[in-house]
């Protein structure tokens, strides 16, 4: 078989070569003798190419040299930046034509580029978001919790933190936010009785409880609340994680535009009027048909709630940003992940209160490795580790700031933790390469690198015997 010259396709992979070093380059990052070598031995490797090497080949020799090179960076740097230059090269790689033709013309799937698949079979559960409630644990706490030897919380709006005045039921001793009391607050010397002990309730009520004081910055005519409650009975809460819809329509759209248009023309009088309908349940009558409640997980997305709020016409909406999970970001198909990994985005939406469908857990890695709620009680399915954020682009890792975390109750009433923390390792991927991400491999290499340490301490504890006897020998002589 006889191949044209391929000095074009040389040339379009030293381009490619040049991006990857010149972001290797950036702000020194990474040694320079390093980035040098990378470019010798990718050169080299074309170089030593024959010119009738066909385009298959020479891409699979071009892919598999710099991605060796770059896997080689770990040693003498940081691994979240040695994986911000996968993820840069990845990205070249998915918009270089070279790569694409490379992959239909091979006839050898043996130098095919990597062209990664995605099994979302690690999101099914036989457990479907909304088939149980995370709440039923009330009751639960009220029992194991000593509210008399601690300032335990347990308020209607099902947030567990302490947050300005609070209040004490004289019946139960729990603590309740002054704020979500609203008008129903005990006056000076009287007697409280809270709404579990006076209803005797074994979970927490669905009840929306608007936000005191109101935001600063805001729409003008709508109302903003703590907690707000669904068709489907789930109480949406502040700062908390739930599961929402991928919205086939954007009517809502429609809704928010006319919002940003009428809320600059409303008059005093029609605020008030405003903040009394958004008070209420909303006024928009509900469908009179059956309204699902089960979803599978990967038809859903993870969504940050940040604000909550109905607007004149009393349409309940939630603000927030979402999460990714794995396989929604672009990065080389040789990350490795937490099997529950998601990442922070900044990608903010407004979405209708009816597209949430569940809620979650999204926790810090050190509250991860600790221990589990007791209340809300989460299956481990809806229990997320989050460590990195994401660009808008979903292709830059970083970690996140310390002072963006959110943070839950660790307190011993309110968090079970484990007998030992538990240790999650990144051996996960969604992505599916031929065989070569099977498992079989990932043991292979776990077995290997555990024959080299091994070794590697044999050979330390020879070295030191023989230094010990010459010592020995040394100190008699």
């Amino acid at each position: 078989m006889t191949y044209r010259s391929n000095c074009k396709e040389k040339l379009a992979l030293k381009k490619i070569l040049n991006e990857v070093v010149d972001f290797a380059s950036k702000n020194d990052v990474f040694p320079r003798r390093r980035t040098a070598q990378i470019r010798y031995k990718v050169l080299l490797a074309l170089k030593q190419a024959r010119k009738s090497c066909s385009v298959p080949d020479l891409v699979y020799r071009f892919d598999s040299v710099l991605r060796t090179q770059i896997d080689l960076l770990v040693q003498v740097s940081d691994r979240r930046r040695v994986e911000s230059l996968r993820a840069h090269y990845a990205n070249l790689k998915k918009s270089a034509e070279l790569f694409r033709n490379a992959t239909k013309n091979s006839k050898d799937s043996s130098h095919k580029v990597s062209q990664a698949k995605t099994d979302l079979s690690y999101m099914d559960s036989t457990h479907p978001v909304g088939s149980y409630n995370p709440d039923e644990s009330t009751f639960v706490l009220g029992e194991s919790a000593k509210p008399d030897e601690q300032d335990v919380v347990r308020c209607i709006c099902g947030i567990l933190d302490e947050d300005g005045t609070m209040v004490q039921c004289d019946k139960c001793h729990f603590w309740l936010h002054s704020d979500c009391l609203g008008k129903k607050q005990p006056k000076d010397n009287e007697d409280y009785v809270c709404k579990f002990c006076a209803n005797d309730l074994k979970t927490t009520p669905a009840v929306d409880i608007i936000l005191r004081p109101q935001p600063e910055i805001r729409f003008e005519g709508c109302t903003y609340f703590r907690t707000l409650v669904n068709s489907r009975e789930i109480q949406v809460r502040i700062n908390e994680t739930v599961y929402v819809e991928r919205l086939t329509d954007d009517k809502h759209k429609a809704a928010l535009k006319k919002l940003h248009e009428c809320a600059g023309k409303l008059s005093k009088s029609s605020k008030k009027d405003a903040a009394k309908k958004s008070s209420s349940k909303s006024a928009v009558a509900t469908s009179s048909s059956k309204v699902k409640t089960q979803f599978e997980r990967r038809d859903l997305r993870i969504f940050r709630v940040e604000r909550l709020f109905r607007g004149p016409n009393s349409e309940p909406f939630v603000f927030g940003c979402y999460y990714a999970r794995p396989h929604e970001t672009f990065c080389d198909s040789n990350r490795l992940f937490f099997k529950n990994e998601l990442f922070w985005t900044p990608l903010f939406d407004t979405l209708p209160l009816e597209a949430v469908v569940g809620r979650c857990l999204v926790l810090e890695p050190q509250v991860f490795v600790e221990g589990r709620p007791k209340l809300p009680k989460y299956r481990e399915e809806d229990v997320f580790i989050c460590e990195y954020q994401i660009d808008k682009q979903q292709r830059s890792f970083e970690k996140i700031n310390s002072k963006n975390r959110y943070y839950i109750n660790t307190q011993p009433y309110v968090f079970d933790r484990f007998e030992t923390q538990i240790q999650p390792k990144r051996d996960f991927t969604p992505f599916v390469v031929g065989s070569n991400r099977s498992a079989e491999k990932f043991e292979a290499k776990e077995k290997r690198e555990m024959v080299a340490k091994k070794l590697s301490a044999d050979r330390l504890t020879t070295i030191a015997n023989r230094l010990t006897k010459s010592l020995t020998s040394h100190k008699k002589s």
